[in-house]
């Protein structure tokens, strides 16, 4: 039932139930039960962005796990490795998260756990990616989608698919990332996975800026953004009104490319988005040198120093 409420959103109700079972189970030493009721604790945790406290729970799980007399419980210490993993990558301990990734990877092989191996694969792909280790993130993304494929698993594995196609981007191979998108989008309008076509829709379109096929990369944009506007998904939505920003700086429709660059600003600020700010205020900044206007450079300069200074580390 709380895996339900957790599935719903509705994570006071799931806490609620899993501090009930929490208590059961350590009142009746079933450690291998009372391992995956603070798997899931920690999940809530994780999901209500209380990370310290899914650190613990996570832990915990480990170490309740490890006091099977018996056969060791795997699966469960692979699941929250990796799920240990996210939680450091969320707040930006990448070491750390890399890490716990590795060891998530051969804990997850050991117990032939073929789920939570392509989950780790897939989350040591962002951290690869995030180094500029672009090939060895689409090999690592390869392995997982194989994965996905074989236990049928399609959402996940359409998911792969526009994480490829974003990378072959960032490499510049645009054909390979324009394919990869029109498949996902094909499959995605078929069963109606409008997250999986909203973001393929942004792929694509930012692939098509590339090779100047730029009205089609501006519809795309626009029907991107109805979509992450409907799902509430306001991250990718302020990546997508960067793009958008970008495509009109290309067109000379410089009025419209600020618009779009301060759109994303005020949604990353909004969603404490350290990274994804400094990225956007480095945009316009560039925006602002190439059109030759200096004072905005020096004004938008000084509000990024301001923003750095009260980051925490």
């Amino acid at each position: 039932m709380a895996q339900v409420y957790i599935n719903d959103k509705k994570l006071d109700k799931a806490k609620d139930l899993l501090i009930k079972t929490n208590k059961y189970y350590s009142e009746e030493k079933d450690y291998k039960n009372l391992a995956y009721s603070y798997y899931w604790t920690g999940v809530v945790c994780r999901d209500d962005k209380k990370y310290t406290n899914a650190l613990y729970m996570f832990n915990n799980a480990i170490e309740e796990n490890s006091k099977l007399e018996r056969k060791k419980d795997l699966s469960i210490k692979a699941r929250a490795t990796t799920k240990i993993a996210q939680v450091y990558r969320h707040t930006e301990n990448y070491k750390g998260a890399k890490e716990k990734y590795e060891e998530a990877i051969e804990i997850a092989k050991k117990a032939k756990y073929d789920n939570v191996l392509a989950t780790a694969y897939w989350g040591y792909s962002i951290l690869l990616r995030r180094e500029g280790k672009f090939q060895e993130a689409i090999n690592f993304y390869k392995k997982a989608s194989l994965i996905y494929r074989q236990l049928k698993q399609e959402r996940n594995y359409l998911s792969i698919n526009i994480n490829l196609a974003n990378l072959y981007y960032y490499i510049g191979d645009y054909d390979k990332a324009i394919n990869l998108a029109n498949s996902t989008i094909k499959i995605s309008k078929e069963k109606e996975y409008e997250k999986e076509l909203s973001y393929a829709l942004l792929y694509r379109a930012k692939a098509k800026r590339e090779k100047g096929i730029l009205d089609n990369s501006e519809s795309d944009l626009k029907r991107s953004i109805n979509l992450l506007k409907k799902l509430k998904d306001k991250r990718m939505l302020a990546v997508a009104y960067m793009s958008l920003g970008l495509l009109y700086e290309v067109k000379k429709e410089n009025d419209k490319a600020i618009s779009y660059f301060n759109k994303a600003v005020d949604i990353f600020k909004e969603l404490d988005q350290p990274i994804f700010i400094h990225s956007a205020y480095g945009e316009i900044i560039r925006f602002y040198k190439e059109i030759g206007n200096y004072d905005k450079v020096i004004k938008h300069t000084q509000k990024l120093i301001n923003l750095t200074k009260r980051i925490k580390f």
